[in-house]
């Protein structure tokens, strides 16, 4: 029989998180893996803050030395040791996980915190994790035209000052596309993903921050910050995203195509001056046709400088700057078609999501119902564990949560210690 010791010989104590006064320790390593870490946290902390915490220091109230580490009792969560230690800091070093506005490292930040707040119910950090990820990307254009305009002041600052540190470049100070998709993706955060794949649809696939340590690459980067460019990280993007990425691609050129009529003003136009350059309104929009950036081009056709020194009269002016407009609208609203994203009225909803997740709402599934509390199998001397968890393998965590509360309360206790025992294989396998 191994000692207490020698079962975490291979677990890392995390200084920062191993308390003196904790009374309990998380050994975190995921299935089948020897290595993890150990943090020694408070019971009550992690009781307040999720009722799958609660439950879990409740049901496991093992005397075996086996589970205890430095004589406190030990509990194995199958987690990413990382993402276990991204939670506790947020509690523990607040500071440390402090999220600002548009920061490009948010969704790195945030994924490891999201995936165990939805997976033990911290409903509130949850709900709030979210709220923080979707402000930093624009729902509507005048929003997304407010945040660009933002990042044009930004990089003039950068161009004014001598020191690159008093200012530095866009990508350094406002949200990066691929990793937001990816986090999106995740957990159907779709309200990002429309302005995400757009912003990334500009970018110059050369240009990939993930291959930031090849010279090249490093060297085409600065020359695309010192013309007011943005670089990616492509590494983030799945195959079927790069897919999704080249179709809205082509199907915004299609309707640039497809509007182009619309700038090509007949002689009898109401209000136009005999000697209008009207041509030069369909020239300069036939420009645009190959545009990467067709939001940013088309607001920058409605300029009317331009137009009066080109000789176009005030009637068509207007007409251009109206089409404009209404182009630019146009291919916003249709971002979420154009990219093969979900459509608004499936988009994620934070009240359900958050709703959800509180397990006084989940309701009993048919597999569960058929295990009910009376029934022969579930007895002190039939209870099987294998079999539970293969009647419960695609069954969510809300719902083995609720089930292991009533058992731990109704059954014999001989019967209750058993579930103990296999409390965390229960927590793991609903993970999966």
């Amino acid at each position: 029989m191994l000692s207490p010791i020698n079962k975490f010989s291979t677990f890392l104590k995390e200084a920062s998180l191993f308390f003196d006064d904790g009374n309990v320790v998380l050994a975190a390593a995921t299935t089948g893996s020897e290595n993890g870490l150990l943090f020694c946290v408070h019971k009550s902390v992690l009781s307040m803050l999720s009722p799958i915490f609660a439950d879990m220091f409740m049901l496991c109230t093992s005397t075996d030395p086996e589970d205890f580490y430095e004589g406190i009792p030990a509990v194995r969560m199958y987690d990413e040791p990382d993402d276990v230690r991204d939670l506790l800091n947020v509690y523990y070093h607040a500071s440390i996980t402090a999220l600002t506005r548009y920061n490009p490292e948010t969704p790195r930040k945030i994924q490891g915190p999201l995936r165990l707040a939805k997976k033990y119910q911290i409903a509130s950090l949850y709900g709030q994790l979210v709220r923080h990820f979707q402000a930093d990307w624009p729902q509507t254009l005048p929003e997304w035209d407010r945040l660009e305009s933002e990042i044009k002041a930004q990089h003039q600052l950068c161009m004014d000052v001598e020191d690159p540190d008093d200012a530095p470049y866009a990508d350094v100070v406002y949200p990066e596309p691929g990793s937001a998709i990816r986090l999106a993706r995740e957990f159907n955060l779709d309200k990002v993903l429309p302005a995400a794949f757009y912003h990334m649809s500009r970018l110059d696939i050369t240009c990939d921050r993930a291959k930031l340590h090849l010279e090249e690459v490093a060297a085409r980067i600065d020359e695309v910050h010192e013309s007011e460019g943005r670089t990616g990280d492509w590494s983030f993007l799945t195959k079927d995203d790069l897919q999704c990425l080249l179709l809205g691609r082509e199907r915004i050129y299609q309707h640039m195509q497809m509007e182009s009529g619309r700038f090509d003003f007949p002689p009898d136009h109401p209000n136009c001056n005999p000697s209008c350059n009207r041509r030069s309104v369909h020239t300069k929009f036939s420009m645009l046709l190959r545009s990467t950036d067709a939001l940013d081009d088309l607001k920058a056709l409605v300029v009317d400088g331009d137009y009066i020194t080109e000789g176009v009269c005030a009637g068509c002016r207007s007409r251009a700057n109206a089409t404009a407009l209404d182009v630019r609208m146009n291919i916003w609203e249709k971002l979420p078609e154009y990219f093969n994203l979900p459509l608004p009225s499936n988009m994620y909803d934070e009240e359900t999501e958050v709703r959800d997740l509180d397990p006084s709402n989940v309701p009993d599934l048919p597999v569960l119902v058929a295990l009910s509390h009376n029934d022969p199998f579930l007895t002190a001397e039939s209870f099987n564990v294998d079999d539970f968890l293969l009647s419960c393998s695609h069954t969510s965590l809300p719902d083995i949560h609720s089930e292991l509360k009533g058992y731990s309360l109704s059954l014999q206790e001989e019967l209750a210690h058993r579930i103990n025992d296999d409390y965390e294989t229960f927590i793991s396998l609903s993970c999966r």
